[in-house]
């Protein structure tokens, strides 16, 4: 009974693991999705474009990050 519930244990971790990546992948997604940085008719503010490069960056690193401890 023991085994059952460590199993039990390890598959809800790595389920909220992987929810947690998913979400990760759907904020760059959104990042990539046209605005500051996909459309060239409007003119965005040279803010607009750092705040969405930035973000870009931060969601990228944050899956590479999660990539890697997953790797490991």
């Amino acid at each position: 009974m023991a085994i059952g519930r460590i199993v039990n244990e390890m598959a809800r971790i790595a389920s909220s693991a992987l929810r947690h990546q998913e979400r990760h992948v759907e904020r760059v997604i959104e990042v990539l999705v046209p605005g500051p940085l996909g459309i060239v008719e409007h003119k965005f503010s040279h803010g607009e474009l750092q705040s969405a490069r930035a973000e870009v960056a931060r969601a990228v690193e944050r899956w590479k990050l999660g990539a890697n401890r997953r790797s490991n």
